[in-house]
């Protein structure tokens, strides 16, 4: 018994660099500054709700998906499809929960519209860039 106990894989299996830590706070960084402009945008008071949003929404996309060598078309429809089933997802507990309430429609609609354009522009941006700043 207390050999399968010696046996346990680490938690991290790799190595930490800084392409493994883009690719763990991409996706989460990016949706959460997302949703706080959106926010800002329309004139909200970052106040309570917004906050356990934010922490809702930052354990269930921590880690981030490493999207970094996918290609394009690819990436788009992974990012589509990522955001559609999460955006599901919180949209389901938000009305069972009556949560929703609390988050005026304006916001909802431009974060779920901004996000997924953005979660594609910074992958591709940080395809491009990780690159370099790993060759200096």
């Amino acid at each position: 018994m207390f050999a399968v106990l010696d046996r346990q894989q680490p938690l991290l299996k790799t190595q930490l660099s800084l392409t493994s830590v883009l690719e763990a706070l991409l996706d989460p960084v990016v949706i959460v500054l997302t949703l706080l402009v959106c926010a800002a945008a329309c004139r909200e008071t970052l106040d309570a709700p917004y906050i356990v949003l934010v922490l809702i929404v930052f354990s269930m996309t921590f880690p981030g998906v490493s999207r970094l060598h996918d290609a394009p078309g690819k990436l788009l429809r992974d990012v589509v499809l990522y955001w559609a089933a999460l955006a599901g997802i919180l949209l389901l507990f938000g009305y069972a929960s009556g949560y929703v309430r609390y988050f005026p429609l304006p916001v909802i609609q431009s974060w779920f519209v901004a996000t997924p354009l953005l979660l594609v522009a910074t992958h591709l941006a940080a395809t491009a860039l990780v690159p370099r700043i790993l060759a200096m």
